[in-house]
């Protein structure tokens, strides 16, 4: 998955959430290992424009977002959706689940608007003030994967029922760009949610934690990437056209703005000996 890395010493499973909380998120990614290293080697990871909310009951990553200093996260932390891409270094000795929200699957847990941690890993004790120390320790504590999955499925529900948003005009928009993939348009994406452009830039960030073009924008980049790695790939010119770049200028500006990379230097880079 886009939104970390699987490295080879790690055990890796993935989990469905219960089935009322399926609309919101996506997965639970389970990551282990019990190696001698203290940190495995450092990765870059690129945007996927969803919240991440992690929980370690391993020893903690080493993150490091673009342009700053490295550190050693918090035991808890949620990653807001992100524009840029950042460097993930996981403990030899890991255990981490990560919960992969859907696009606009974090704002109904959460009072606070999702712009609000836009780019941004913060301890997620800053976020939910009171519970987070209890769930941290039930997790550290708890004898098996499923028995984690279990408690956190438990809390995030609790968060679910007492936050009670109303999210029908945001999903109405995602429907729409589930349907046209990524050729809608800020404009589509509005008359979607039967409001106006200026109504839709002002709700969609506070759900989604970007505004809408940034979103599309990230789309458009991870519907590249599928594309690229397909057996449908001719050539770059094709690629920008099927991912609804009406020009290779834009598409390459874009694609630049995301990796700090050419096109071909960033598949180049993926895979050398293409």
């Amino acid at each position: 998955m886009p939104f970390y890395v699987i490295y080879g010493s790690m055990i890796h499973k993935i989990h469905k959430p219960s089935e009322i909380l399926r609309p919101y998120i996506r997965d639970y990614h389970i990551m282990e290992s019990d190696g001698p290293d203290i940190f495995l080697p450092k990765r870059r990871i690129y945007t996927y424009g969803c919240v991440v909310l992690v929980f370690h009951y391993g020893q903690p990553s080493l993150f490091q977002e673009r342009n700053k200093s490295a550190y050693i996260e918090p035991r808890t932390v949620i990653c807001g959706p992100q524009t840029n891409y950042y460097d993930l270094a996981p403990s030899g000795k890991s255990g981490m689940i990560f919960v992969i929200f859907q696009p606009y699957g974090a704002g109904m847990f959460f009072k606070m608007p999702i712009n609000e941690i836009a780019n941004q890993n913060i301890p997620f004790e800053l976020l939910v003030k009171k519970d987070v120390r209890e769930i941290e320790d039930k997790i550290l504590h708890a004898h098996s994967v499923q028995g984690r999955i279990g408690l956190i499925d438990e809390f995030l529900l609790d968060k679910l029922i007492h936050n009670n948003r109303n999210s029908d005009q945001i999903a109405a928009a995602f429907a729409t760009l589930h349907h046209c993939q990524e050729r809608v348009t800020v404009k589509q994406l509005a008359a979607s949610s039967c409001l106006s452009i200026k109504q839709l830039e002002r709700i969609f960030p506070a759900f989604v934690g970007l505004s809408p073009k940034q979103y599309l924008r990230i789309a458009r980049f991870q519907k590249i990437i599928q594309l690229r790695n397909s057996e449908h790939f001719e050539n770059y010119t094709s690629l920008a056209y099927d991912c609804g770049y009406y020009d290779q200028a834009h598409f390459i500006h874009d694609f630049e703005l995301i990796t700090d990379l050419s096109p071909r230097e960033f598949f180049k880079n993926q895979n050398p000996n293409s």
